[in-house]
């Protein structure tokens, strides 16, 4: 049921989509707009997310120097100041286009950058659930059975839990309803069937009664018998939200900083495979809606969702997408963008 699962109309738009947009694990805001001052606030206050402050410079920015030489004025990327110098420490990358800058004479700004507690967002939910005074039961990680009147039903939270819960044949046996954190292009990751329950968890925040309406609604809904397909009813391929490895212990003595060369081999393999990996998800998405409107393109991650999924700066990825001597990267990255070669793709 996914048409009742995204935001109602009745809501406040604006704040639901703030919401939305701060629930993204990393993604960074000009710090000064009110309406994200106000949804950081409520956010904190539940326990959500944490924020730092810090500069920014904009690739396209139409009061720098460096304006006249840019080749994609609409490009919106940001570039960190404390955290995107290179190797060589004397350029920054674009997130966006890959763009080399140089921040020197240009204009600063004020960035919020967002952090998703994933254990608060247990937490919240499974709060909401305890005040409406329903039993529930933790069966495997981000995955609780919800009794409503209605009947049994599963909550999943689809950015932490494992491979089972979102493939197809365990949502046609299990009334389930889906909270999805990182909502960025969410309707594409989710097959279009009728029978799915799921929502945003910036719509749970701004109507927290929605949670108890969805898992109600997937209990008293059986999905309609059909042929089985072996494909995720979400893609997880990239993690919208991943979750930190814990920090290393500083009192150990270091290892040797690989050679250059090295750490770069060692990211183009990581992005390769990656991009195998999103290049199957993308195929098989591809053939389950290969209707009447033909087959639809699962967007391709941009290179700060690689960056966020592997642990590599942005400027590493940026390199190794455009490294002249592995011919294989490049193929994979633009066949991820191309309808056709993504349904021909053998793996």
């Amino acid at each position: 049921m996914a048409s009742p699962s995204f935001p109602q109309k009745s809501a406040d738009a604006l704040a639901v989509e703030t919401v939305a947009k701060l629930l993204r694990n990393g993604s960074q805001h000009d710090a000064d707009r009110p309406e994200i001052a106000r949804a950081v606030q409520r956010l904190r206050l539940l326990g959500l997310i944490e924020t730092t402050i810090a500069e920014y410079v904009r690739c396209a920015d139409s009061r720098d120097r460096d304006y006249q030489y840019v080749q994609d004025r609409s490009c919106r990327g940001r570039i960190r100041l404390n955290d995107a110098l290179d190797e060589d420490g004397d350029s920054f990358h674009c997130p966006e286009c890959g763009r080399t800058v140089y921040p020197r004479q240009k204009t600063r700004h004020k960035m919020l950058q967002v952090e998703v507690k994933q254990d608060k967002v247990a937490v919240f939910l499974d709060g909401i659930i305890a005040e409406s005074a329903l039993p529930r039961k933790q069966l495997q990680p981000w995955v609780w059975r919800v009794d409503t009147p209605q009947g049994e039903a599963r909550l999943v939270v689809v950015d932490y839990c494992g491979q089972e819960p979102v493939s197809r044949d365990w949502a046609l046996n299990t009334r389930a309803c889906y909270i999805v954190v990182d909502a960025a292009n969410c309707k594409n990751r989710f097959l279009p069937e009728k029978w799915l329950a799921w929502a945003r968890l910036a719509d749970i925040v701004c109507q927290p009664e929605l949670l108890l309406k969805l898992l109600s609604s997937a209990a008293a809904t059986a999905p309609s018998p059909e042929a089985r397909v072996s494909v995720p009813v979400y893609s997880a391929t990239v993690r919208p939200v991943v979750l930190g490895a814990p920090p290393a212990d500083t009192k150990t003595t270091a290892p040797k900083k690989p050679k250059k060369r090295a750490t770069r081999a060692a990211a183009i393999d990581a992005i390769k495979q990656a991009l195998r990996e999103h290049l199957l998800a993308a195929r098989d998405h591809a053939y389950s809606q290969d209707g009447e409107e033909g087959p639809a393109l699962l967007r391709r991650p941009t290179q700060q969702q690689l960056a966020d999924q592997l642990k590599l700066n942005i400027s590493a990825v940026s390199r190794a997408i455009n490294d002249p001597s592995d011919k294989e990267i490049a193929i994979l990255w633009d066949a991820a963008n191309d309808i056709e070669k993504v349904m021909k793709f053998k793996g």
